[in-house]
């Protein structure tokens, strides 16, 4: 039922496609940045990422294009594609902090180009100073490189405006590191609250145990 309705729409979609190619680049565009949603919402990533790729290609601006891949991000985090693209829509769009930050986020999730993940947070957050996302970014990559005094207070500044379990389980580890237990425990148990994950709660546990033994010294 619902697989073939989607089928469907996946060839009607691409049957516009082959009909546009003599429209406006821009309507060319439009049309291969649909073609590309339909086939990622039946799975066909590798289809859909070459559209999306081909759009690109006619318009390099396309921020629309660039928004949406994000969003696929968010619910493929493993994607490593996505920060070859937003580098080519940046080369073309310098100016966009927007996606700068978003592209620092990427790479502070993925824990690559981490000189290039601060360099990009640090310029966006000079226009989106109160962005929570981009405040983590800077302060996951400098946690990442083992900075932790730059990194407290980047990650708290980023639970102001953003409460996300993943700014909460870093600032446990942060206190897990420096020692101070009970602060790790009240961070843990934040992003526990907000998303069960059972490494969270195993942390818990082991931070339980070394309390109760240093208890009995």
């Amino acid at each position: 039922g619902r697989q073939k309705e989607a089928r469907l729409a996946y060839e009607k979609a691409l049957e516009l496609f082959l009909r546009s190619r003599k429209s406006s680049p821009h309507s060319f565009s439009h049309q291969l940045a649909l073609a590309a949603e339909v086939a990622w919402q039946l799975g066909q990533y590798a289809k859909g990422l070459e559209y999306y790729l081909k759009a690109l290609k006619i318009q390099p601006k396309n921020r629309q294009v660039i928004l949406k891949l994000l969003h696929l991000f968010e619910t493929n985090p493993q994607a490593n594609f996505i920060g070859q693209i937003l580098e080519f829509y940046l080369r073309q769009v310098p100016e966009d902090r927007e996606i700068r930050g978003e592209l620092a986020f990427i790479y502070s999730l993925q824990g690559e180009h981490l000189e290039k993940a601060m360099e990009y947070a640090k310029s966006a957050l000079m226009a989106y100073p109160q962005n929570g996302r981009f405040l983590f970014a800077l302060g996951w990559a400098y946690l990442q490189k083992m900075e932790f005094s730059k990194a407290l207070p980047l990650l708290h500044q980023a639970w102001a405006f953003w409460k996300h379990p993943l700014v909460a389980e870093k600032l446990g580890y942060i206190y897990f590191c420096q020692g101070n237990l009970e602060k790790a425990v009240f961070w843990y148990k934040q992003a526990l609250s907000l998303r069960f994950r059972p490494e969270i709660k195993q942390r818990l546990k082991i931070i339980r145990k070394i309390q109760e033994e240093l208890e009995s010294l």
